[in-house]
């Protein structure tokens, strides 16, 4: 090694011989020859230094002990280079479509217009989120070595690494070239992002960070990154100390090879002792394409730990994109023992799983080996893990980034066809819009059958309503009586008696930590599933009352044998539109995912803000999104609070003597009633559902008001001259002819990256 790691701690924490001998437990002697011989100090001792200085172990071995980080296959750009010629096209398109001049009186063509240009916004956002850079996460409690994982990865120290906690605002790490215009000094890397305490709390949208869409006024401060994170991102800094800012994000912009294909995301770590450090278990790890899950391997998932790193797993479709790291390994030393330590981990995980997650994962108390293939052991000073580690990520991280790709190009793909045919039809059909001459009564009476159709749409509208906001109530009393049912009988002393007797668990302070985390796993486990069973069914059931109102309002029309349809309107698009401006969606999430997957336009028969927020909360909706999934991101963090609480009764209780089985059963049942879990639950179901009534109240008023437009836009055309409509029908083909050139553009562009390179 370089640098002695000894000379190192006492020169910069300006430590005397006898302070390190007492911090190590060892003689002064000792130390004396740890001077002279670096090589001969042993792992464990270096990593108490560095706990007891706050010294990171990089400083204290030095440069050269660095290992290389792994080399990811440069492929994002080549494979997305279609893609953003793909959203080059439609910005151009929507430039030019925006840009026609249309005549104040042709407010119907206008209105057209601002329709195909938000259309066409949509599509670009939408294009981008599918389409982003993969972002990998370091997830973990304090002083596991989040920072000093990225620093490995990205090859050079940027974020601050130490094993006192330190970092404590998630922070970004993107390309150089991703940095904004505005930063025009190029010493100015890194933005600071939040708002000012007291202001109203603004919901920042990490999904719109992440593909460069960085609102001005969420910006606190923007500098050098060295100074930004000193002052921002530390417990050291003067804003963690006393701050009138809440601080959201760091953004850093780096010239570094592996930011060219992911996005590095350090998530400040959990049980620290001080609450504001917990953001860590409060954001969505289901938002990230990796997880790397860190935790110390002389203390390998303790209790806390266990309880956020299952709810991650409740939050993936499968183990693939996991990486579970035991960290400080020199620590231990032996690397036979720390596979050990890592094996009784494994069946930790899978002891204290809900029976239902583990048939889910392929996971069995017997067969843990797709598990065991997802953990590493991971130490700076150990070569050989670093390198075992570079080659599963030199093999899967290139995948990832494919396989977005390749998703995003298929969606683009469908979306670009599908409204490609749909202006075709439209371009294709304008010539049927011209009217003959009508006397002024028979225009009324077009007038007076068209008021008379708004009016029943209107009222058909209300029908729907009233019909889903009793599904809504129905359904919130069911999910509350089953959540009763299923904690009647997992919160039951014989049956944690049983479950005691079936693992074989012993009276012992870890396997009781095990077992609270299984009961909990089960309760949360049927939290979730009731909750996921009948957000799909209520998504089925507003779809299909959408699909019946649509071909109502048609009967409507061909009744009144007026001369008009709905062929370019969209129900669904009106509808969703409702929930751009909320932050919670309850189960009309779960109807956003099932539209998504039933339509040829995929994500793209949302808005784009919709969409957006939804992949925020790790719904990558048009995709293979689970409503299970989503709910497990809605309940997780009420139900991790409700673990660590069970824990931290249970454990501290004891040992448990006599008839220990029965007596820490009824601990734990009591510990669940004076915790009062059951009106927990019961009111996340509250929250859920009330949640899903205003998302309905606000999607009904979008569609209502889009409906109503659309009426009195057919009125207007009535009360035209002919000179005036056919000039409106010349603007409209012109239009529409636009549109379809422009959307055939795409097709092509998309198409080619779709079948020649993915």
């Amino acid at each position: 090694m370089t640098n002695n790691p000894v000379e190192v701690a006492m020169d910069l924490a300006k430590l005397s011989v006898d302070r390190v001998a007492e911090m190590l437990g060892v003689s002064r002697q000792t130390i004396n020859n740890y001077m002279k011989n670096p090589g001969q100090i042993p792992g464990e001792k270096i990593f108490i230094l560095s706990q007891e200085t706050g010294i990171s172990m990089d400083k204290l071995y030095g440069p050269s002990k660095r290992p290389d980080g792994p080399v990811i296959a440069s492929l994002y750009e080549k494979h997305a280079e279609k893609l953003h010629h793909f959203i080059d096209t439609a910005q151009k398109i929507r430039k030019d479509i925006d840009g026609l001049i249309i005549d104040d009186s042709q407010e119907i063509c206008k209105n057209e217009r601002e329709r195909a240009v938000a259309e066409l916004t949509d599509i670009i956002e939408g294009a981008k989120i599918k389409g982003r850079k993969p972002t990998v996460c370091a997830f973990g409690p304090s002083d596991a070595g989040k920072s000093t994982l990225i620093n490995y990865l990205i090859g050079e120290e940027i974020t601050p690494a130490g094993y006192s906690p330190l970092t404590t605002v998630p922070t970004y790490l993107k390309h150089v070239s991703e940095r904004p215009a505005f930063l025009e000094d190029p010493a100015d890397n890194a933005i600071v992002i939040g708002y000012k305490k007291g202001s109203k709390n603004k919901l920042i949208n990490y999904e719109q960070l992440l593909i460069g869409d960085i609102d001005e006024g969420d910006i606190i401060r923007y500098g050098n990154y060295k100074s930004v994170l000193e002052e921002f991102g530390t417990r050291e800094g003067e804003y963690y100390k006393n701050s009138n800012y809440m601080i959201e994000a760091i953004l850093v912009y780096a010239d570094v090879d592996i930011l060219g294909e992911l996005t590095l995301i350090d998530i400040p770590g959990f049980g620290s002792g001080d609450d504001a450090d917990n953001v860590g278990l409060a954001m969505d790890a289901s938002a990230f394409d990796v997880i790397f899950f860190l935790s110390t391997a002389d203390a390998y998932l303790r209790g806390h730990e266990l309880v956020a790193l299952c709810n991650t797993f409740r939050m993936r479709d499968d183990l693939s994109s996991i990486y579970l790291l035991a960290t400080h390994t020199n620590a231990i030393g032996d690397p036979n023992e720390v596979e050990k330590i890592i094996e009784r981990g494994c069946k930790r995980i899978v002891d204290t799983m809900a029976d239902s997650e583990k048939a889910r994962l392929g996971l069995s108390e017997d067969n843990y080996e797709a598990l065991r293939t997802r953990c590493f052991p991971f130490d700076m000073a150990s070569t050989k893990s670093c390198q075992t580690l570079n080659q599963y990520i030199e093999t899967e991280l290139p995948a990832i980034v494919e396989k977005r790709i390749f998703e995003a190009s298929r969606e683009a793909k469908k979306a670009s066809k599908e409204y490609l045919k749909r202006y075709k039809k439209l371009a294709d059909n304008i010539d049927k819009e011209r009217r003959s001459s009508k006397s002024a009564e028979a225009i009324d009476a077009e007038k007076e059958k068209s008021r008379e159709a708004q009016k029943r749409a209107a009222d058909h509208l209300k029908s729907v309503k009233i019909k889903m906001e009793d599904s809504i109530d129905t359904k919130r009393l069911q999910c509350v009586q089953k959540m009763k049912d299923h904690y009647a009988r997992i919160v039951d002393v014989d049956y944690i008696v049983r479950a005691i007797e079936r693992k074989g668990l012993k009276n012992k302070k870890g396997d009781i930590e095990d077992l609270s985390n299984y009961i909990s796993g089960e309760v949360n486990d049927g939290l979730q599933r009731i909750m996921s069973e009948k957000s799909d069914a209520f998504a089925n059931e507003l779809k299909n009352e959408l699909k019946n109102y649509q071909e109502t309002l048609e009967n409507d029309i061909r009744s009144f044998k007026l001369d008009i349809d709905f062929k370019g309107f969209d129900f669904t698009r009106a509808f969703a539109a409702g929930l751009a401006g909320l932050t919670t969606y309850g189960a009309l999430a779960a109807w956003a995912i099932v539209v998504a997957q039933g339509s040829n336009l995929g994500a793209y028969i949302l808005v784009a803000k919709v969409v957006s927020a939804l992949s925020a909360l790790g719904i990558s909706v048009g995709g293979t999104a689970t409503v299970a999934a989503f709910v497990a991101s809605i309940g997780g963090p009420v139900t991790i609070g409700i673990a660590l609480a069970l824990i931290a009764a249970v454990t501290t209780f004891g040992i448990f003597t006599g008839t220990w089985k029965k007596r820490v059963a009824k601990r734990i049942v009591d510990t669940y009633e004076d915790k009062n879990v059951l009106g927990e639950c019961c009111k996340t179901i509250d929250s859920y559902w009330n949640d899903t009534r205003k998302a309905l109240d606000a999607c009904v008023g979008s569609l209502s008001a889009q409906i109503k437009d659309f009426y009195d836009e057919q009125i207007k055309a009535y009360e035209m001259t002919d000179e005036s409509h056919i000039k409106m029908i010349t603007i409209l083909q012109m239009l529409y002819g636009k549109l379809h050139e422009g959307y055939q553009q795409m097709y092509e562009n998309i198409h080619d990256a779709h079948t020649k390179e993915v």
